[in-house]
């Protein structure tokens, strides 16, 4: 069963955030929304993302981590849908990728704002930190297996990535990249309320594997959020 496994890796990629073990980042794995978005403007939102950086004091060493790692993160979750829409061909996959792709737009303008080294690997299920790697191959594994079970994988990057993103939020101080944490939050709130919607369309039933059942139920079966920053 896909949970019980998926669990064992989840949790060995959730602690990364502590310690930052491949030099690139921290934490773990990210779906749906109302409108389909482009493949991306690059770095075309870089002045806005750097807000007023002159001023402000430079990143820890904490702040870093978690936003390389989110960086990566964000492309397990595109890649993945990538993935699955070529293979069960559902529109929600296609929806959701080009979703992601604009969230990595927004990390990576922040990542050319502080000067920093990109992780991303420009290759479809590459990554630069082992554990995301693990996490994502052993997705695909499971998420090859059906429809459904393609769905279910989706649910539950979703979930994990609201948690990851809730501990990017909580190392950070400085305004511009919370922001944009706090847009991919909103997004990914919708995205998880996208494949629930899904899932249970096809007359089955999801149990939520990272996020605590209460705060999972709260954000699941509440209405879509509107403004979400364009994520």
């Amino acid at each position: 069963m896909l949970f019980k496994t998926i669990l064992v890796i989840l949790a060995t990629t959730i602690l990364v955030m502590g310690s930052a073990t491949d030099g690139t980042a921290a934490s773990s794995a990210a779906g749906e929304s109302v409108n389909k978005h482009g493949n991306g403007g690059g770095n075309s939102g870089v002045g806005e993302a750097c807000g007023t950086l002159a001023s402000e004091p430079g990143l820890s060493t904490e702040e870093i981590e978690a936003l390389l790692f989110m960086r990566e993160e964000e492309k397990v979750a595109r890649d993945s849908y990538l993935v699955l829409e070529n293979l069960w061909g559902l529109v929600i996959f296609g929806n959701i990728s080009n979703s992601e792709q604009s969230h990595m737009d927004a990390l990576e303008a922040l990542i050319v704002c502080y000067g920093l080294t990109d992780p991303v690997i420009d290759e479809i299920g590459s990554f630069t930190n082992t554990n995301l790697q693990a996490l994502f191959d052993y997705l695909m594994t499971e998420g090859g297996k059906s429809a459904i079970e393609g769905l279910y994988v989706g649910a539950l990057i979703e979930e994990t990535d609201i948690v990851d993103i809730q501990r990017s939020i909580d190392v950070t101080v400085h305004e511009n990249i919370d922001s944009a944490y706090e847009s991919l939050m909103c997004g990914s709130r919708n995205h998880l309320r996208a494949f629930i919607r899904q899932i249970e369309s096809n007359g089955a039933s999801y149990t939520p594997g990272v996020l605590d059942p209460d705060i999972f139920r709260a954000i699941a079966y509440s209405p879509v959020e509107q403004d979400c920053g364009g994520y």
